[in-house]
């Protein structure tokens, strides 16, 4: 089985790093398998789902795990009858817009303020809260500092105006998922978390006392609940 980490926004793969290490202390039981995607294209959900169906392994079980924006990416995967997914994880996603009020601010803002220092401050407290240490605030610095402004506004504008057809495939997946949900979270409201459940009656969702950055500020919790996943139902999908 192997565990295929899909990033959030900055698409670097770098802020893993917490919960790789927590993998590694707790024996995942998976090999883990980290996405960059190409930070000087800006592509939305479309291309991405492209790049992604041509690297992904098509001779093994895989388990998606997409964090933050790659949520419904992850979902869109999961449905692709090529690959093997035996599990679908979502750690602080969603699958419809998680804040409809800011779609018209959103649109409105100029590229280049997704990266100047008040909007990188102010998403480094909305993503790993107020009690991060240096070196995971030198982390976010160095992975945010590696997108292009142009490629952080095409995401973001990919969250804002996601496709309706994304909640659908979630409601009818049949596949074993897990949600990580932060109950934290500024980003991805509470509301945006039982949409999940409502829409997938019989899905799990667990809440870890985290802001939005779970992998990050609360990795050993992260890496426990999905390795139970990976044991458990995911490892049980895959069986004849």
């Amino acid at each position: 089985m192997r565990l295929i980490l899909m990033p959030g926004m900055d698409g670097t793969g770098l802020l893993f790093e917490p919960f790789i290490r927590a993998w590694q202390t707790a024996a995942g039981p998976a090999e883990l398998q980290v996405m960059r995607y190409p930070d000087d294209q800006a592509w939305g959900y479309d291309a991405l789902q492209r790049w992604l169906q041509g690297r992904l392994p098509r001779q093994e079980p895989l388990v998606l795990l997409g964090e933050s924006f790659s949520g419904p990416l992850a979902v869109r995967l999961a449905a692709d009858p090529g690959l093997q997914i035996r599990g679908l994880i979502l750690c602080a996603s969603f699958v419809q817009c998680p804040r409809p009020s800011l779609r018209a601010p959103a649109a409105r803002l100029p590229a280049r303020l997704l990266t100047g220092r008040p909007s990188l401050e102010l998403a480094q407290r909305a993503i790993l809260g107020t009690r991060a240490d240096a070196g995971l605030r030198d982390l976010f610095a160095q992975a945010l500092g590696q997108v292009s402004p142009e490629v952080l506004k095409t995401r973001l504008m990919a969250v804002m105006q996601l496709d309706p057809s994304i909640a659908r495939h979630w409601a009818s997946l049949q596949r074993p998922t897990l949600s990580l949900c932060a109950s934290r979270d500024w980003l991805v409201p509470a509301s945006a978390s039982r949409a999940l459940q409502r829409l997938r009656p019989g899905a799990d969702l667990r809440w870890l006392p985290a802001p939005h950055g779970v992998l990050q500020t609360a990795p050993q919790q992260a890496a426990t609940a999905v390795a139970d996943f990976v044991r458990g139902p995911a490892t049980c999908a895959g069986r004849p």
